[in-house]
């Protein structure tokens, strides 16, 4: 049951629930566990995150009719077909996540996507040609992650013993992405590789909502421990938040952006089509991240997020940045 997965998952789950209350005892007990979750493993899976159901039931509704369209139709969706990064719809084959990490032989990932940027609101063609239902449950689910990003950088300050406004000037106009990303049910060479290679995600926080519907035992997320891939368990109505490069930086390395991947498929197993929501976050792209005062000497220079965060997309576009395509 509920209690037993949560009990055996190597992934700390946290209940954030005191978040949203005035119990100052229990923040401060929140603020300690965020703080060893994300020092000793870069994530942690959270319950009691006031994200509403019927808010993600509606988008991933909408995300499946997007996806089970014709590839023509979907490609109208697309602002650059040949590259990760822009927004918009992103087909099969284009992106290779693996190269992020400096790996230049890593395979192209076996995904679909469709990124919104600003909030889902952007007045750009990708929205333009989505089914009025997609982009308006973008929008709402946007609005309640926004919150809780909020919430839950006031709980790193207090992580990191500074004040709890402390983040706050910086995510005025936050590098916020939603990345819808759909993993089509793998042929049987397609079973031999990763679905999604080997990285750590780029910005700040991560959060992640797994599949609800996705039960095959081979296929999901995985997370490197000690240097042993551990399955993050998929516990009902939870998100899943890691820490990214540029956090790491801005941490001066207290917290870590830990390895990941989305495993390769059982030869045997029974596997389904896959779709997950990722919503990176960051701060504005003017932010100059420098290590903070309470991390210890700076181990990092400063740097512009926005310079940060496009050299790392850069890197997993091979078919644009002149890498060879393997």
């Amino acid at each position: 049951d509920l209690i037993d997965q949560m009990a055996a998952s190597t992934v700390p789950v946290i209940d954030i629930a005191p978040l949203f209350g005035d119990d100052v005892d229990a923040i401060r007990a929140l603020a300690h566990t965020w703080d060893e979750s994300l020092q000793k493993f870069g994530f942690a899976i959270i319950v009691g995150h006031n994200i509403s159901d019927s808010v993600f039931d509606a988008l991933y509704t909408s995300a499946k009719s997007f996806f089970h369209q014709p590839s023509d139709v979907k490609l109208r969706a697309a602002i650059d077909p040949t590259r990760y990064g822009p927004g918009g719809y992103v087909g099969k084959g284009v992106e290779a996540v693996g190269r992020s990490t400096g790996d230049k032989t890593a395979a192209l990932d076996i995904i679909e996507n469709f990124v919104f940027n600003t909030g889902a609101r952007e007045p750009a063609a990708a929205v333009s040609q989505l089914p009025a239902p997609f982009a308006t449950a973008a929008q709402a689910y946007w609005a309640e992650l926004d919150v809780l990003l909020r919430k839950l950088m006031e709980l790193s300050a207090l992580a990191l013993g500074l004040e709890p406004n402390f983040f706050e000037a910086a995510y005025r106009t936050p590098s916020n992405f939603l990345k819808i990303s759909n993993y089509p049910a793998p042929t049987q060479e397609e079973r031999l590789t990763p679905r999604y290679g080997a990285h750590t995600d780029y910005q700040c926080f991560t959060i992640l909502r797994q599949d609800p519907h996705y039960h095959a035992r081979t296929g999901g997320l995985e997370v490197l421990d000690a240097g042993t891939w551990v399955a993050c368990p998929l516990i009902p109505g939870s998100l899943i938040v890691n820490t990214g490069d540029l956090m790491q930086r801005w941490t001066n390395d207290r917290w870590v952006s830990n390895v990941h991947r989305v495993a390769p498929c059982g030869v045997d197993d029974e596997v389904s089509e896959r779709t997950v929501f990722v919503f990176f976050t960051g701060p504005s792209p003017d932010t100059v991240v420098a290590p903070l005062p309470t991390c210890g000497s700076p181990k990092h220079a400063p740097i512009k997020a926005a310079d940060h965060l496009e050299m790392k997309i850069a890197r997993s576009n091979p078919k644009t940045n002149g890498d060879q395509v393997i």
